[in-house]
């Protein structure tokens, strides 16, 4: 991102992809992650198998 844009830092950021360590990321309207890289998982006693969100 240029300096020079002139816009918010969170203007500038929304509904653009970024390359990074963890893979590429968006920012929503209201500066969110669009999609979480991190994903929880559970133990069930002999594996760990993703959590389900509800």
């Amino acid at each position: 991102l240029s300096e020079s844009s002139g816009k918010p830092l969170t203007e500038a950021l929304t509904g653009q992809d970024f390359t990074t360590a963890i893979g590429p990321i968006r920012f929503d309207a209201k500066g969110d992650l669009s999609q979480s890289p991190y994903r929880v998982f559970r133990f069930d006693g002999t594996r760990f198998a993703p959590l389900e969100s509800n």
